[in-house]
């Protein structure tokens, strides 16, 4: 979806109009996150089904909410939270990353190659999702363990 806006910008307004959108979508509804929230969604809501086809080649096959199941208070809701919300973080930096990047620049006196900076910011977020993943797993993690340890330590 940035290649679409990349290409439909060609001037610094329709291009700053177009990353405005970008952001609007990751934070209220789907957008360019549809095939990572269906993931997440499949993975923890049970019977879960989208109507639109798959886009990725990755699919997770097991419930993880029916795991979650046998730990006494951790919701399967929380978890979910956790991952939408880092992913949803996640994108929203890149964005950022991206715009702040073909602003300095421009500011520079530099037209900028939008996708080189595109490939570039697209690089940087993949290595931020492993350490998100890495971090919502540790935080899944707390959650798990904490229930029982509080009721030990608590009389």
């Amino acid at each position: 979806r940035m290649t679409t806006i990349i290409s439909e910008g060609s001037t610094p307004e329709e291009l700053e109009k177009g990353i405005n959108y970008f952001n609007r979508q990751i934070r209220w509804w789907w957008g360019p996150m549809r095939p990572a929230l269906r993931q997440i969604y499949r993975a923890f809501r049970e019977g879960y089904e989208d109507d639109e086809p798959e886009t990725s080649g990755f699919t997770i096959t097991v419930n993880i909410g029916d795991i979650l199941d046998c730990f006494q208070g951790v919701r399967p809701w929380q978890v979910e939270d956790k991952f939408e919300s880092k992913l949803r973080e996640t994108m929203g930096a890149a964005i950022f990353t991206f715009a702040d990047t073909v602003t300095q620049q421009r500011e520079g006196g530099t037209e900028p190659d939008l996708n080189a900076i595109l490939s570039q910011v697209t690089r940087m977020m993949v290595h931020d999702a492993h350490i998100v993943v890495r971090q919502a797993i540790t935080e899944i993690f707390l959650l798990v363990i904490q229930p029982p340890f509080k009721r030990k330590s608590t009389p």
